[in-house]
Parts: C-alpha cells; structure tokens; sequence
C-alpha cells in the first residue's frame, strides 16, 4: 500500500470508529437511566453513547433541547421532565393554578407526542405550607 492509499484509509477508519453503531436489542428488558447514575463532569453525549452501549432504551427526565442526542444515539425520552404540571406546592390541587397548568401541560402532551415520548409528570400538590410543619407530638396515654 502507498502513502497516497493509506492516508485516505485512515482517515476513513477514523470516521468510522466516531459514528456509534447501533445496538441490537432483545426487547424484553426496557432499562431506562437518568443523569444521576453517570460521573460529575460527563458530558450528555457520552452518557447517551455509554447508555446506548449498554442497551438501554431511553432516558428518563430529559428536556426537549437534548431530545435530537437521545435520537442520534438510538434512545428515547422516556420521561418529560417536571415542569408543566406545576411544582408539588402549587400545583393542581390549586384551583387558581388549574387553568394555566392545564395550557402548559397541553402544550407538553403536544410536543412529547410529536417526539415519542410516552410519559409527563405532573403533581397533584400536597398541604399550602412547604416545607411541611413538623407534626405534632402525641402523647399516648398509657
């Protein structure tokens, strides 16, 4: 081989190496991850190449900004992330927050259906007082 073919060879293998190969799943086990389970400091798409390489299906609490990465590596966006359903205290056990809630989780159920994505969360809210008072102490009486 001369210096004019392996150079041009090279680099080919070069690209090749960088373009992730697809893993070929048996479908009985649909593992999901989150950010949480890789190192501080990895970058999403090394997370997204390692999840692949593992033969996970998605990953779970990813926004729409990161949707095309989980696509490029075969994943999908299993879960939407919190957000449209409001926050735990105020959310739609609210009446005054059921309205506009109500548009942005249309808004989400839109965009999740147009990307795959099978689940939002959403918050039924807990007691106006956050972070709960501490429960009162009761005395038995034996």
């Amino acid at each position: 081989m001369r210096r004019r073919d392996f150079l041009p060879a090279l680099a080919a293998c070069a690209a090749a190496a960088q373009t992730p190969a697809p893993v070929e799943r048996k479908g009985r086990l649909k593992q999901c991850v989150t950010r949480g389970v890789f190192a501080r400091g990895t970058s999403f798409e090394d997370m997204c190449r390692e999840a692949a390489g593992l033969g996970c299906k998605g990953f779970d609490l990813i926004g729409p900004a990161d949707w095309p990465m989980l696509k490029k590596y075969g994943l999908v966006p299993t879960m939407y992330p919190p957000g449209p359903g409001g926050t735990i205290p105020d959310a739609l056990n609210r009446k005054e927050n059921r309205e506009a809630l109500e548009a942005k989780m249309h808004a989400a159920i839109d965009e999740s259906k147009a990307a795959g994505v099978p689940n939002i969360i959403t918050f039924s809210g807990i007691a106006r007082e956050w972070p709960m008072p501490k429960a009162p102490t009761i005395a038995w009486p034996f």
